[in-house]
């Protein structure tokens, strides 16, 4: 009895427990918000991404300077691969000159580590540190007993090369990423726009029936 009360006491939360358990579940739902609003603003903003293709191929289309669905599927990927060229020049621009900062960076300090600096490493100085400490029940699990704060962003200055280089690199990535996204949105909605206006069915075609309403149309446009 004394051994099964025991077990009951050590397996109750104590106050410490339930306050962790709380915030655990507070970051998983907002884990969950932040996921589904994150798809959502992905999804509307591809969207609105590959109407763009729709913009630059309509003149043609209307008109039909492109008579059949190859070659409007020829057109549209060429205007989306000078889309993509346009919007993507400045990131990879920036991508090159980091390269060759780097290089030549690299290069200047070989007494000092070189080429083999770790400059993600090195710009960890600007981030936040947390020290956990864990412990074990006695039913051998970890539990959290306290979480602080180790070190606070410190500004190295002999590490400057390595915060420009990663920005600038995190930046242009993340920037090449949505170009990238963009470009796969505009290739989605050029193929669906020209199923739609090349599609050619004779499903439920009637000569008479056709030939009678476009009668009907053009005595409607000339009264």
């Amino acid at each position: 009895m004394d051994l099964y009360n025991t077990l009951l006491v050590s397996l109750e939360m104590s106050e410490s427990d339930r306050r962790l358990l709380m915030v655990l579940l507070v970051i998983f739902v907002v884990i969950l918000l932040l996921a589904g609003f994150i798809g959502m603003l992905v999804r509307y903003l591809s969207n609105k991404m590959g109407e763009r293709i729709e913009t630059d191929i309509a003149e043609a289309v209307k008109y039909r300077i492109i008579e059949n669905h190859k070659s409007a599927m020829k057109y549209g990927r060429r205007k989306n691969a000078r889309l993509f060229f346009k919007a993507a020049t400045p990131s990879m621009a920036c991508l090159a000159f980091i390269l060759v900062f780097w290089l030549i960076y690299s290069l200047c300090t070989l007494k000092n580590g070189g080429f083999g600096a770790n400059h993600f490493a090195n710009f960890n100085d600007l981030l936040f540190k947390f020290d956990a400490t864990w412990e074990k029940d006695f039913l051998g699990f970890y539990k959290l007993m306290a979480l602080s704060v180790k070190d606070y962003p410190t500004f190295v200055g002999g590490h400057w090369a390595s915060y420009l280089i990663v920005t600038v690199f995190i930046i242009a990535t993340v920037y090449l990423f949505v170009v990238s996204q963009a470009f796969l949105a505009r290739a989605a909605n050029l193929r669906r726009v020209v199923d739609e206006v090349y599609k050619n069915s004779l499903k439920g075609f009637n000569f008479f029936d056709e030939t009678a309403k476009a009668a009907e149309q053009e005595r409607q446009n000339k009264q």
